[in-house]
């Protein structure tokens, strides 16, 4: 059986998308998701003399897939935990205001490489001064588009080293728990991302009145967060890392659906409390289509000494050695969701002999929506 969120989808994507209309690149991604592990996508059959016969088939291996996502994230931890200093990072978090929302559903593309380069921008500019860091950090990015409601709540998480390599090429450290003030950074991100966004849609039919939209938000307060230096990374890196996988809710948070409704749990941070929420079928599925990203847009990326280029010279400068990867399976607590299939290629479990023989089978391109247990 697969995930709740697959059932959720697979039962009422084709009424919905029928009904209200989906952008194509959305139908693409869910008809794909929903060929997952099925015949529609091929597989392997291993065949004993015995007579049992086991049947795998193919992950879509899409990254909003809720049945093979949580696979591949860990595989993508595994790679990005070897990159990881072992020194201490700081974890900012960049936040826009919800006034600039129908901006991102309007370009969803240009608006997050807006808040991906302004982010980036601020950080490199501010650990740059000599007051603070005085020097160039590593960091890793990964935007979140919702909130634990399933609204649109667009925002970056960083992981930021407290330390760099300075204009001469020597190692430099933070002063104490501080990497810069949070005020000046705040002010500095907020203009130049807003600039941004005027220039973007400078030639709009409706340039007036977005810039009178755009002018009301130099005047408010942005979320800009510097959380306390954690030592390493690793937990913050997975805390980043695993919304950039599957879509933005949990099977754990799912307590009942129907074809009407759907009931899951949330956290209320206006109080700290657990509580649920009950949507009709309508609006949740437009919820968790709304975070779908752009085709071929990267949620999660790496600049300063974390780009490639420049993470060989702070090895040679630290004698860093490649930490942990192994263990990082390990940091994941345990949840009761759809297991991977886990299968002994070797050995049949009805004789305990080896199987006969294996074979491949192509996808079936005219069945997609094949059911997982029917044989190809």
């Amino acid at each position: 059986m697969g995930s709740k969120l697959h059932t959720i989808l697979d039962q009422n994507f084709g009424e919905y998308s029928k009904k209200y209309g989906t952008p194509w690149p959305v139908r693409k991604v869910i008809n794909r998701v929903l060929k997952c592990r099925t015949e529609a996508l091929g597989g392997f059959r291993w065949v004993c003399k015995c007579g049992y016969e086991k049947t795998v088939y193919r992950s879509c291996r899409s990254r909003s897939c809720p049945q093979c996502g949580e696979v591949e994230l860990k595989k993508f931890i595994d790679k990005k935990m070897e990159k990881v200093f072992p020194g201490d990072h700081f974890h900012m978090i960049f936040t826009i205001p919800r006034e600039l929302n129908k901006f991102w559903l309007f370009n969803t593309r240009k608006m997050g490489n807006i808040l991906f380069d302004t982010a980036k921008k601020t950080i490199l500019k501010f650990c740059d001064d000599e007051k603070y860091l005085g020097a160039k950090p590593g960091i890793m990015m990964a935007l979140h588009t919702w909130g634990q409601n399933l609204s649109l709540h667009p925002h970056i998480h960083a992981l930021v080293t407290a330390g760099g390599i300075n204009k001469k090429g020597k190692l430099r450290f933070c002063k104490k728990n501080f990497l810069f003030p949070v005020k000046p950074a705040m002010i500095y991100f907020r203009y130049h991302f807003l600039m941004e966004v005027k220039k973007v849609f400078k030639d709009d039919d409706d340039s007036n009145e977005i810039k009178k939209n755009v002018d009301k938000c130099f005047k408010t307060n942005w979320n800009i967060f510097i959380k306390e230096k954690y030592s390493g990374g690793g937990g913050v890196l997975i805390y980043l890392s695993r919304y950039i996988r599957g879509l933005p809710i949990k099977d754990s948070r799912i307590k009942y659906f129907d074809q009407n409704r759907v009931t899951f749990t949330y956290k209320d941070y206006r109080d700290n409390k657990r509580k649920n929420m009950t949507l009709s079928m309508k609006d949740f599925m437009q919820k968790l289509l709304l975070h779908i990203p752009p085709a071929n847009f990267r949620t999660f990326r790496e600049v300063g000494l974390y780009h490639s280029d420049k993470i060989i010279q702070m090895k040679d400068l630290t004698g860093y050695k490649v930490p942990l990867g192994t263990k990082v399976i390990q940091l994941f607590p345990p949840e009761n969701e759809f297991k991977s299939v886990v299968f002994n290629r070797e050995i049949c479990p009805r004789c305990q002999k080896e199987f006969d023989y294996m074979y491949e089978f192509k996808p079936n391109r005219y069945n997609t929506r094949a059911s997982p247990g029917k044989a190809a």
